[in-house]
């Protein structure tokens, strides 16, 4: 501004929204404002990132009954480290609150405030939490979050248990609106969130009915912007449950349930969830109940597996012994086969592409794609005919399997039955290519969750490398960017660990393309330049703003993560510039569907351009888990930008401001902050959250800050201030909601959104436009 101031390749995506009215106003009186905060918790945590396992008990009828000492411990001493428990009964006896002496002895150690108070005969629902040592006082301590609803017989109650402290408790109203004094057996569900993440314990009505389908949207708004995953009974089979489209079913495809009564030998336990994850149910494990617990692990590179076929009555993959001259063929074999042909290792070959080799624990060949028909054949073969890449359906999770280079699946083709040889050839739109995982072991999140693409066939990716000291293709970024075929693939630019002092442009022909760190941590790679609007270029003319841009993005579906982008222009250095034009771009981003997480963008004046080259195209830029730091307007444009869970800095700076946007008036939507934490060492009530930037006639402004702590630097009389003398802020579209810290407030010089108006300010609403995009995860 001239006035001074795979994942494609990951696969992950899910819908974000706002809390419910009802939830929010709650919240604002403190009906369900019980939470507990822990530094322990990882922000970034999703589904995929725990082993969750959701079980019925049945009844753990009193304190002493030994489902909790035997069938619980037993979930835990497996792994599982968020366990969803229905028919809970009481919590056992040897779980209480921790005292001086580190003794767990009797009492919960937090009871909760209770949640809709009018409702339950008029008495709501109190959550407690009880601190429990399974395995004696050797093992460690975990957590019970325990809800009783069940006030006659006290067993059918829900629960949580989890080895860490919960972000968040919560409690979804149940299906049915129940009024005082109906006694109706209408059930809420149970929730703890774990810093992106609510698990949510949930026991639907046997009777069949909508409660269910209810329940689920209940805790789809409870959950507000987070993804979340409900696990429970819920007393129909996932075919007859009805759910909205943003969520999704993981099921074992087998009876979960066995007795007497209407529910005899059906699937009723199973996982519901708004982010889609390739991540299926392997299995379930008996604990002496007539419900099977079900447990959940996501595919990751080095687990052993089992790959079954869904359409084929769950039938297993194996080697074919007698084979042919070409090699073994792999063929279906029968259900529960549990011979060692069966099982199977994924392994990645080179982290620099998203492709993987799947290896025979018994033979130890690698499946081969080449052919019509999938073979095995020995493992380190030339080229890569032995690597493949996962797709997977939003609907159930379920895997394709694509052939290097091939635009077709592995699949049988048809329902011919065990013994059937698998072809390469196979439509991957069909459903005889759908496959499910069922896990021998699974390595721990550590290892990485293989990457999967949503839909449709992955075009071939290349991936060129940069490395400042020559080891890698390219030794600048900008080589590698001039380098890349503008042909509509996908191609990724790995960048090796260093400083890269240079300046990078991104022509708009280069579509889908991802630029990353080598090392996932975003200090390690810097790209640093130290430009400003008034220092000239060796041919006299001066930089200006969008031109002193250290990284110039102008591509559309473009990613950018793992990495840092600084402007390093120091204005004390530079007195030839006049103090009004000091503006100095870090990130100019100026490309439709641009995605930048885990990265850092530094600056001090204009840190972040988020604009659109035509000021009333559709232009978005969704910024996730980053950290920017600036001065003066550093979030500015009139593009549609939204920084969420991001982590902001307001470096010291007397009038500062955060954002400066100059939306278009035909655009709903400007820029976004959303769950976000900005902070600052300035001084208190020296900063402002923005100005309008009113540099055309037909610019009107629009920002919101929602969900967000603000630190004592923000002015909390009068939060938003003019840039200019003839365009006051309150001409523009400024509006707050729900934000916390010491520089939050309420007063008529921060205009607030309603309850109402809120859930069409969310970051789906910001990023869907024209051709829904959704690349929330």
């Amino acid at each position: 501004m001239n006035i001074r101031l795979f994942r494609a390749s990951g696969g992950r995506r899910k819908r974000k929204k706002i809390l419910s009215p009802i939830v929010a106003v709650a919240m604002i009186a403190g009906a369900i404002g019980a939470f507990l905060l822990t530094s322990a918790q990882i922000a970034s945590a999703a589904v995929e990132d725990f082993k969750p396992v959701n079980w019925n008990m049945q009844g753990a009828q009193n304190v002493q009954d030994n489902k909790w000492q035997s069938g619980v411990r037993r979930l835990i001493n497996d792994g599982h480290d968020v366990i969803a428990l229905q028919e809970a009964g009481q919590v056992p006896a040897s779980a209480g609150h921790l005292n001086a002496q580190n003794q767990i002895v009797p009492g919960p150690a937090y009871s909760f405030s209770a949640w809709y108070p009018t409702m339950n005969n008029g008495n709501g629902w109190t959550v407690q939490r009880y601190e429990w040592r399974p395995n004696g006082t050797r093992g460690g301590v975990w957590q019970i979050y325990f809800m009783q609803t069940d006030f006659g017989a006290n067993r059918v109650n829900l629960a949580i248990v989890t080895n860490r402290l919960a972000d968040r408790v919560n409690v979804a109203r149940p299906g049915f609106n129940i009024p005082a004094g109906d006694n109706s057996e209408s059930r809420p569900a149970l929730g703890v969130r774990f810093g992106d993440t609510y698990f949510w314990s949930l026991h639907a009505l046997s009777g069949g009915g909508n409660d269910a389908r209810r329940l689920l949207n209940n805790i789809d708004a409870a959950s507000g912007n987070y993804m979340w995953a409900a696990m429970g009974d819920f007393n129909r089979e996932p075919q007859n449950l009805t759910v909205a489209q943003n969520m999704h079913i993981y099921r074992t495809g087998q009876a979960t349930h066995y007795g007497g009564g209407h529910s005899a030998n059906h699937e009723l336990d199973y996982m519901v969830s708004n982010e889609v994850i390739s991540a299926f149910t392997p299995g379930t494990t008996d604990l002496a109940s007539d419900h099977r617990a079900v447990f959940y692990y996501t595919l990751r590179a080095g687990a052993d597996v089992q790959i079954r076929m869904p359409h084929d009555s769950n039938a297993t993959l194996g080697l074919d012994y007698e084979g042919d001259a070409t090699g073994e063929d792999v063929v279906t074999r029968p259900s529960e086969d549990n011979d060692p042909e069966t099982h199977w290792h994924i392994t990645q070959p080179d982290p620099s592409f998203g492709y993987y080799k799947i290896q025979s624990n018994w033979t130890g060949e690698c499946l081969d794609g080449s052919g019509p028909k999938l073979r095995a054949t020995a493992c380190g073969v030339s080229g890569f005919t032995q690597w493949f890449s996962f797709g997977t359906w939003s609907d159930t999770g379920q895997v394709k399997i694509i052939p290097f280079g091939k635009s077709t699946c592995v699949g049988d083709d048809t329902n011919y039955g065990p013994e059937t040889p698998l072809l390469t050839t196979v439509d991957c739109k069909k459903g005889e290519a759908r496959f499910n995982f069922r896990f021998d072991r699974d390595p721990g999140p550590d290892a990485g969750v293989v990457p999967v693409m949503l839909s449709g066939q992955p075009a071939q990716t290349s991936t060129f490398t940069v490395a400042a000291d020559g080891s890698a293709q390219y030794q600048t970024v900008q080589a590698a960017i001039n380098a890349l075929p503008a042909d509509g693939s996908p191609h990724t630019i790995v960048i090796s660990k260093g400083t890269y002092n240079e300046a990078i442009t991104v022509p708009k022909t280069l579509t889908n393309l991802t630029i990353k760190g080598a090392t996932g941590n975003a200090e390690d790679v810097n790209i640093t330049a130290g430009h400003a609007h008034g220092l000239l270029k060796s041919d006299g003319t001066p930089y200006g703003t969008e031109g002193s841009a250290t990284a110039s993005f102008k591509a559309p579906n473009l990613r950018v993560e793992g990495l840092t982008i600084t402007n390093s222009f120091d204005p004390n250095a530079h007195p030839e510039v006049s103090p009004y034009e000091t503006q100095a771009v870090a990130l100019a981003a100026t490309g439709d569907r641009q995605v930048y997480t885990n990265a850092r963008i530094i600056g001090l004046q204009d840190t972040v351009l988020a604009k659109s080259p035509v000021a009333t195209d559709q232009t978005r830029q969704y910024f996730r888990n980053v950290y920017i730091r600036g001065t003066v307007d550093f979030l500015f444009g009139n593009s549609t930008a939204v920084f969420d869970r991001a982590n902001i800095e307001m470096a010291a700076w007397p009038g500062g401001t955060i954002v400066a946007p100059n939306t278009d008036q035909a655009k709903t939507y400007g820029i976004l902050i959303t769950n976000s934490t900005i902070t600052s060492k300035a001084a208190a009530n020296t900063f402002y959250l923005g100005r309008p930037w009113h540099n055309t006639t037909t610019a009107k402004p629009q920002a919101v800050i929602r969900d967000s702590s603000l630190p004592a630097a923000i002015t909390t009389a009068q939060p938003w201030t003019d840039m200019t003398t003839d365009y006051h802020w309150t001409s523009a579209r400024f509006k707050e909601y729900h934000n916390g810290g010491a520089g939050a407030g309420v007063n008529s010089n921060r205009p607030q959104l309603t309850d109402a108006q809120a859930g069409s300010y969310t970051a789906a609403k910001y990023l869907a436009g024209t051709d829904g995009w959704n690349p929330i995860w």
